[in-house]
Formats: C-alpha cells, structure tokens, sequence
C-alpha cells in the first residue's frame, strides 16, 4: 500500500482528504506483439474544483515500473469498498501504451476520443500520493470536467456523424466503445464502435491531432 493519510485545504480548497492509495489490479499495456504491465491504483479522496465545487471520489492512478511513468486523473463518485470497479471500468474504456518515454492513455469519454500523455516520473511508489496530490493542486482551478485531465479531446459526434451512435428507431445514441490502439509510423490508428457493431477508425498524428476518420464497411 502506498501513501497516508492526508488532510489539507489550500488557499484554493483543491485537496481536502486524500486516504491512503489502494492497488486494484495490473493491467497490459501496449500492442498485443509488444505489451508490458502496468499498475492501476486509487486513492479515495475529497476535493475542490473549478469554480469551488466540492466532489467526492478518487485519484486513479497507472504507473508503469520500469520507466517509473505515471499517469493519473480524478474521478467523482464512490464506489463500494473492496471493489476493482475503477479498474474494470478503465479497462473497458481505455487504452495504455508506452511511446517516446511517455504513457500514453486513450480512453472514450460520451462521444469523445480523449487522450493524455505524461512524461512524469516517480522515484519510489510511495511517493505517488503526494506527486499527483500537488500537481492536482496546481492545476484545481483548470479542473472541471473529466476531459480536463486530457491533452486532446476529439468529438466523434461531429467526426464520423450522428448516425454512427444512433439506433435504428431509437432517438438516444449508442457510447463509443474503444475497440484497439495501434502505433504507425507517423501517428496512431484508433478502431471504435458505435451502434449496430459498426466500427470507424480514427486515425492521429504522433501529437493526437485528427488525420482521418473512416467508418468502415
């Protein structure tokens, strides 16, 4: 277990409590011929946000042991003690891959392609709590929404149109779901789904801007 407990109110009111760090579970990483482990943590924890609003939930955390990478993101809502269900739903939603010293997460938010990068190190795992504790506090006031946490954020609503998420007869739209992650020469190539088992590939450059989107036959 790494981390304690941790009480603080700044001139902001970013972090209020931050518990210990919890392990969930070790994940892969990378592409199927090329994968690696990393690890996926929580730290439950009460914080303030753009604008002064309070919310409750935790830190998540992936850190990657060999090259000491980390990234993380808060997330409100509590879920029930003991459960991997931040994991799992990570797992279901997102991505991890390792490229140019860099952890690379690619997750699908509503109708949105998001991804981050994190260059940041860790020396000792234990030091994790209170790394992503400041540098939450230095960034509370730009915190507002999940795709905050993000470096780019691609509306595929917009991108592969409305008709890709809606069912036939059904006036709401269908969630993306992330299909795979592939590192190409230049760029990546991202498969999604939408309704009826269609699929799009997106396809990025090496810093995330969108190149092409294609639903496929």
């Amino acid at each position: 277990m790494i981390g304690v407990l941790f009480l603080a109110v700044s001139a902001g009111g970013q972090v209020i409590k931050r518990d210990d760090a919890k392990f969930l579970k070790t994940i892969k990483a990378g592409q199927a011929d090329n994968q690696t482990e990393v690890k996926v943590w929580v730290i439950p924890a009460a914080v303030t946000l753009a604008g002064g609003r309070s919310e409750q939930g935790r830190f998540l955390i992936v850190s990657e042991p060999h090259q000491k990478l980390y990234w993380w993101r808060f997330e409100a809502g509590i879920y029930p003690a003991g459960s991997t269900f931040p994991a799992d739903e990570f797992v279901r939603q997102c991505r991890v891959h390792l490229a140019d010293r860099k952890l690379v997460v690619f997750c699908t938010i509503s109708r949105n392609l998001v991804v981050g990068a994190s260059s940041e190190t860790y020396s000792t795992e234990s030091a994790i709590p209170e790394l992503v504790a400041s540098q939450f506090n230095r960034r509370a006031a730009q915190l507002d929404t999940g795709l905050d946490y993000f470096d780019k954020a691609i509306n595929l609503w917009m991108t592969v149109g409305s008709d890709f998420f809606l069912e036939s007869g059904r006036a709401d739209a269908s969630p993306i779901g992330l299909q795979s992650v592939t590192r190409t020469n230049d760029g990546w190539q991202v498969t999604v789904a939408g309704s009826r088992q269609r699929l799009a590939r997106i396809t990025l450059s090496s810093d995330f801007s969108l190149q092409e989107s294609l639903v496929l036959p």
